[in-house]
């Protein structure tokens, strides 16, 4: 709306003070109906408060991301249902706890590739980005080329030879 300044918290036209939705407390407004043996001043409070709202949902403000989640798909899946503001929490809830899951996934994995390259069934590498990569593919023995010659009588020997046995007329083993 063009002409008319933004004020948080202030209905533009009205200039009324905005209603917060019952869902959307403040840490100070959430600390007056909470047990106060529990939490002595109202900072214990709102670290508790936070800390447990990074746990679960991974933001300190759960009801702000969540509303932004409102009309996206459910797991960012096309096919799957569209979030409603009953299901935005939830939604938030179960897209940080997959996050979550799968950053636990890639720490066992990468104690894995340590594990191997320290056995010695891989090898630290650089792809063809210059990243990173494990190779466990398993060394080749070094060949050289052969002679015309040679060729010749690696091709007459694959004929005497049984199926599984033959050799490449190509390469030989130094």
């Amino acid at each position: 709306m063009k002409g008319f300044p933004k004020h948080q918290g202030v209905n533009v036209k009205s200039g009324a003070p905005m209603k917060k939705s019952p869902m959307e407390k403040s840490y100070e407004e959430a600390y007056k109906s909470a047990d106060k043996s529990k939490y002595k001043t109202e900072a214990e409070f709102t670290k508790a408060a936070k800390a447990y709202n990074t746990k679960k949902y991974g933001s300190t403000e759960p009801t702000r991301e969540s509303k932004k989640l409102v009309g996206q798909y459910e797991g960012d899946m096309t096919n799957a249902n569209k979030v409603t503001k009953s299901s935005a929490k939830k939604e938030l809830e179960n897209r940080h706890t997959a996050k979550k899951e799968g950053d636990q996934k890639e720490n066992v994995h990468a104690e894995k590739v340590a594990a191997d390259v320290k056995k010695g069934k891989a090898t630290y590498t650089k792809n063809s980005k210059g990243e990173d990569a494990v190779d466990y593919r398993k060394p080749e023995p070094k060949t050289k080329k052969r002679t015309q010659a040679g060729k010749l009588g690696v091709q007459i020997g694959n004929i005497f030879r049984k199926k599984n046995k033959k050799k490449n007329p190509h390469r030989t083993k130094e």
